[in-house]
């Protein structure tokens, strides 16, 4: 863990002499741990309040489900540890992802070395990005069958 001195100047009056106060032991950023979740070909639920998921994925049949809609709620899905691909889905099929309505049963597919995002923007859905493992912006796609 990186530790960074911050030196904070204080000036108690125009005339005074400037103070000087250390502030050790600060850490830079902030490390989530990631739930790792198993997906299934029956499906696998991330639950409520997960902001980080090691996908792991055995065949690209297998999916997961978002959590309920919580606007603002943000769940970024990892590189998969099982390297086949997933698919994601809403908790509710009328929910959409990236503007498509995933009534029936429609999934946004996920490439194996691929990091993606789920943002939920409404009360009706998520805006999905992904992320290449070379770190550039990929499609993100539509749900499809």
């Amino acid at each position: 863990m990186k530790k960074i001195l911050t030196l904070l100047i204080v000036i108690s009056s125009l005339f005074a002499a400037p103070q000087l106060y250390y502030m050790p032991n600060q850490t830079l950023g902030i490390t989530q741990t990631p739930v790792e979740i198993i997906a299934l070909d029956a499906g696998a639920t991330i639950p409520a309040g997960t902001s980080m998921v090691l996908p792991n994925s055995s065949t690209a049949n297998a999916w997961f489900t978002l959590p309920a809609l919580v606007t603002g709620h943000v769940v970024t899905l990892l590189i998969d540890a099982g390297a086949t691909g997933y698919e994601v889905r809403p908790a509710i099929p009328i929910q959409c992802i990236n503007a498509v309505s995933c009534t029936p049963n429609l999934e946004l597919a996920v490439a194996a070395d691929t990091l993606v995002r789920f943002t939920c923007i409404s009360s009706l859905g998520w805006i999905a990005e992904k992320v290449s493992t070379a770190g550039v912006m990929a499609t993100a796609g539509t749900p499809d069958s």
